[in-house]
This record gives structure tokens, sequence and C-alpha cells, in this order.
């Protein structure tokens, strides 16, 4: 679970870091 949201996460920081 948490590789999973880890993945997600970095994912997203990756692809949209303005939505940190």
């Amino acid at each position: 679970m948490i590789t999973s949201a880890a993945g997600i996460i970095s994912l997203l920081d990756e692809e949209e870091p303005q939505l940190k």
C-alpha cells in the first residue's frame, strides 16, 4: 500500500508539480 501511494504521488509530482 505504501509503495502504491508513493508511486502515485511521485507520478503526480512529476506530471503536475503545481499541485504541490
